[in-house]
């Protein structure tokens, strides 16, 4: 209470200071903010260049110049500079030296070195000096783009973060027309321009735009913004004026002089900026703009080189892959691929399901809408085959291309680099970890030359960095990453692995069976040739130690061919004992999952008991944990017939015994993810006797039943399937087992690729790409065929039929 009894508020301090003052409150920022958005975010010389002359661009021009000038070696220009700032006036005879050095170091076939030398001749003052050794060297770059005016100077480029050239790029034509017809804009944050404060700690900017009798200036010293300054950005004047008059009016564009230089710089450094990044800016594998960009070190041009067109006719498989959307909206992945060294040919599309899994995204439709369309080339190369034994006539130039330009696939954006992609340093698709730790190393970044084309319209959501080191790390990069992956791995590594194995498949048959008839018939045409001589010729028969070295040789022959099939053999032996052990390893893995998940609710239940409820819940608990652990139970037992004992020996089993005791046992998980399964058998309570190996069949059941319930579990997920389903259709009549669902189904390109070891319609680290392979071979173990059934329908793309045929069965 207040001392007149009236109650008294409490105001916060927060309350008081918004009631004292009505004043806005803003951020304030310092000059030296501006050092570290141009300076020190970009991060080469080469960036800085690449930010320059997409301003130019953006500005229309259809050329731009850019020219380092060196008129004195950079390291002269800093001792003189050091010199001169330890004192306020040199001695005579100390400033005489000190211009007769300069003046003896001056490269005079520099432009303007004439001009140079005359001011230096003039006897400068120590001021005078220290500003003409500042603009001794310089960069220049030119452009005849739109030009800026006075306005644009100060509203425009002296604004940091303008949305000016986003404003430009969302424009639309008067007359209505699409903007997609229009000139691309690669700038989008405004801060491009700071990337002279990399280059140099002076600027002069001379502009102007067409019918305006001036030029139009602008004057900054960066050095005023250095960190040693604890200055507002407000309080440094940065004024553009008007310049110099102008000799035509229709003249117009834009002059930017970078002096005072930061690095030192060389032919030798320009040469390599133009082999190393300017070479790679403007889209190498096209033709447009391939002239846009002229540079020169004095009056000596530098010309980027673009990629000689023979490197991608010596490639030995070539991929193009694209993401698409139909009239509907709905994405697809689709792609060939071709294998030039045996001329073959593969088409693939992924969509649906198959495509959200790879991305791993529920919203995956709306995510690859925001992520947008691209396309992607790829051309591989074997370098063991880049010899002229090999047909590549010059091998020599052809490596040194690939060694050039491989390094994985580049990133255009409306044809120009999105920087590192695809660089000597930058695996950013994670290629070579993955090389190293797949079968056959054959695919790693320095096979690869390609790129990935997007474009600022077409993929709003790619991003630059601030530093324009790649693009922002956001869920659109990431579908990106995945896709581009999946093509990689997934279609052409899986490719060029299949082609390999039927290649070796077709030897290997050779050998076994031709092989042998062909060592038959040579032998025999030998002791033929051998008796023909020895009549034509009698004395020859007096020679029987030859005689019996060529026996000898021909026995040896056939005995290293008997000893070569028996190693056949055992290597057959060894592939199948592989198979059972690689099997038992999945399935344990499968069973480990449902154990694991059984055992933890057992233990909930018991946990969840307590003292004082024990009397009254006992019976229910106790049935409760009876059922798992008879679950456990149920489980174990079905490790009997898969362990090496029980699946070595055929035996007389009764099939259908053997599917209802294999589909019990995932009743409780087709329930936990509502699948209901559906068994169609007229003959239902009949036994049906096979001889087989019992766990080598539930095997073959439990792969089946494991790739039907993730691919439902994803179709749930992604696609909100209402009424998730396993079909099986058992047909005596023909020794039929059909197994099927209504997921997504697998695309028929993969027909025959899903029973190859080691491939997989799963995203990496969900499957091991073993199952169906193992299944199959067990099949045919059993002389029985596992495969795809043909869909009705001609026209379909995806099979949802497995076929177990039990016909031949022995």
């Amino acid at each position: 209470m207040g001392i007149n009894g009236t109650a008294q508020r409490t105001t916060s301090p927060y309350h008081l200071s918004c009631a004292a003052t009505a004043r806005s409150m803003h951020f304030k920022v310092t000059a030296r903010t501006i050092l570290q958005l141009g300076s020190e975010l970009i991060s080469s010389d080469a960036i800085a260049f690449y930010e320059l002359i997409k301003n130019a661009f953006d500005a229309g021009s259809r050329k731009v110049e850019v020219r380092v000038v060196i008129r004195l070696p950079q390291s002269i220009v800093t001792d003189a500079l050091s010199t001169l700032a330890t004192v306020s006036e040199l001695p005579p005879a100390a400033k005489a030296q000190l211009l007769q050095r300069l003046m003896q170091s001056l490269d005079i076939e520099a432009p303007e070195a004439l001009d140079f030398k005359q001011a230096l001749e003039r006897k400068p003052s120590t001021v005078e000096l220290v500003d003409l050794l500042k603009q001794a060297n310089y960069i220049l770059v030119k452009d005849q783009g739109e030009g800026m005016s006075l306005y644009d100077l100060e509203e425009i480029y002296l604004t940091i973060g303008t949305r000016n050239r986003r404003k430009q790029r969302d424009h639309t034509g008067t007359d209505g027309s699409s903007n997609d017809t229009l000139r691309p804009i690669l700038g989008e944050k405004g801060l491009g321009r700071l990337s002279v404060m990399r280059l140099g700690e002076g600027l002069v900017v001379e502009t102007t735009r067409a019918e305006e009798r001036y030029y139009n200036l602008l004057e900054i010293d960066w050095t005023a913004f250095s960190h040693d300054s604890d200055a507002l950005l407000e309080s440094i004047n940065v004024e553009p004026r008007q310049g110099r008059l102008k000799d035509k009016p229709s003249t117009q564009g834009t002059s930017i002089r970078i002096y005072d230089l930061r690095a030192t710089w060389s032919k030798d450094k320009v040469e390599e900026i133009s082999r190393e990044q300017l070479s790679r800016f403007i889209d190498p594998f096209g033709r447009t703009n391939r002239d846009f960009i002229t540079l020169w070190f004095n009056r000596q041009p530098v010309i980027p080189i673009g990629i000689d067109k023979i490197l991608f006719s010596n490639a030995h498989a070539f991929v193009k892959s694209e993401l698409v959307f139909d009239s509907a909206g709905i994405p697809s992945l689709i792609g060939e691929i071709h294998y030039k060294t045996y001329d073959r040919h593969k088409t693939f599309a992924l969509t649906g399901t198959h495509l959200a899994t790879v991305i791993k995204a529920d919203n995956a439709t709306e995510l690859l809408h925001s992520l947008g369309p691209f396309s992607a080339e790829l051309h591989w190369y074997n370098r063991q085959l880049l010899t002229k034994s090999a047909g590549v006539i010059d091998a020599k130039y052809i490596k040194e291309l690939v060694a050039t330009w491989g390094g994985g696939l580049m990133v255009y954006r409306d044809g120009f680099r999105v920087n590192p992609y695809g660089g000597p340093n930058d695996d950013w698709l994670n290629l070579d970890p993955t090389a190293l730790a797949s079968p056959g190393y054959k695919l790693n970044r320095r096979q690869v030359v390609g790129k990935v084309d997007i474009t600022s319209r077409g993929n709003p959501a790619l991003l630059d960095q601030t530093n324009r080191e790649g693009l922002r790390d956001n869920a659109e990069k990431q579908a990106l990453v995945a896709l581009l992956q999946y093509f990689i791995w997934k279609e052409l590594k899986l490719f060029l692995d299949a082609i390999k194995e039927d290649e070796q498949a077709n030897l290997a048959a050779l050998s076994l069976g031709e092989i042998e008839k062909r060592i038959y018939l040579g032998q025999h045409r030998v002791r033929e040739a051998l008796k023909y001589l020895t009549n034509t010729y009698p004395a020859l028969q007096e020679e029987t130690e030859v005689i019996a070295t060529i026996e000898d040789v021909l026995a040896e022959s056939a005995a290293l061919f008997k000893s070569a099939k028996a190693s056949a053999q055992v290597l057959e032996e060894r592939l199948s004992t592989t198979i059972n052990l690689a099997g038992l390893g999945l399935m344990i893995d499968v069973i480990a999952h449902e154990l694991n998940r059984a055992t933890q609710h057992a233990i909930q239940t018991i946990n969840g008991m307590t003292s004082q409820e024990l009397p009254q819940r006992t019976a229910s608990s106790m049935s409760t944990l009876r059922a798992q652990l008879k679950t456990l139970q149920t489980r174990l037992k079905v490790l009997d017939p898969l362990g090496p004992s029980g699946r070595q020996h055929k035996t007389l089993v009764d099939l259908n015994k053997l599917l209802k005791e294999t589909f019990q046992h995932h009743q409780a998980q087709f329930e936990r993810h509502h699948i209901q399964l559906v068994v169609e058998d007229e003959a239902d309570q009949q036994e049906w006797k096979i001889q087989a190996v019992p766990g080598m069949i539930i095997q073959v059941l439990e792969n089946l039943i494991s790739n039907a319930v993730y691919w439902l579990k994803q179709e749930q997920i992604i696609n909100k399937l209402p009424n998730a389903q396993i079909s099986v259709k058992i047909d005596r009549s023909r020794k039929l087992i059909l197994f099927s669902d209504n997921g997504p189904g697998i695309p028929v390109t993969k027909k025959e690729d899903v029973f190859r070891p080691f491939v997989s319609t799963k995203p990496p680290g969900e499957g091991k790409g073993l199952g169906l392979y193992i299944s199959r071979e067990i099949a045919q173990y059993h002389g029985a065929a596992l495969y795809l059934q043909e869909e009705a329908s001609p026209t379909d793309t995806v099979l949802h039929t497995f076929v177990l045929d039990l016909q031949n069965a022995q």
